[in-house]
């Protein structure tokens, strides 16, 4: 913007030039003058100029301050894409968390209902079948349980990444 501001002002250029030339009727004569330096000839010249209205110079102007002004919007989008980024990251990690304590319990209580299986098959209550079905039922838990530990992982390294810690969470340090 300052030298678009700057181009605002009036303009003065200012030169001189020196040459030879070649005046005489034939080619060769003209050759021949040219190589003996005879003929001089020199120019100054001084150019003012100025528009008082600059229309150009302010359309011009203003050009350069949008583009700047659309920068700026540039920035703030990306910072609330950042942000919105971490905050979903956030509500992942968070969400994560309680399905690991969701699958803990369940798999908690599916324990617990294969040793009650277990104790009915042991008194003659149950057959091999119920127990059988409890043991699928407690490995599938623990199933769930680490399938819900490893999404608690991977979002908490989707958090980090979205804050830009992950590789110092890591240990990796680059070198400069």
């Amino acid at each position: 913007t300052r030298s678009a501001a700057a181009d605002r002002l009036p303009q003065l250029d200012v030169g001189a030039s020196l040459g030879l030339v070649g005046q005489k009727a034939g080619y060769g004569d003209a050759l021949g003058q040219l190589g003996s330096g005879d003929a001089r000839s020199w120019t100054v010249f001084a150019n003012l100029s100025f528009a008082p209205l600059g229309r150009a110079m302010r359309a011009q102007l203003e050009a350069i301050r949008a583009a700047e002004r659309g920068a700026h919007a540039q920035l703030d989008l990306q910072l609330v894409e950042v942000s919105a980024e971490v905050r979903l990251a956030l509500r992942s990690v968070e969400m994560a968390g309680r399905e690991v304590k969701a699958a803990q319990r369940f798999r908690t209580l599916s324990e617990r209902s294969l040793d009650a299986e277990q104790r009915k098959f042991l008194n003659g209550t149950s057959s091999n079948f119920f127990v059988a079905q409890r043991q699928a039922d407690v490995a599938q838990a623990r199933l769930s349980e680490l399938l819900a530990a490893i999404r608690h992982q991977r979002a908490k390294g989707d958090l980090e990444l979205a804050m830009g810690t992950l590789l110092e969470s890591r240990g990796i340090r680059l070198e400069k």
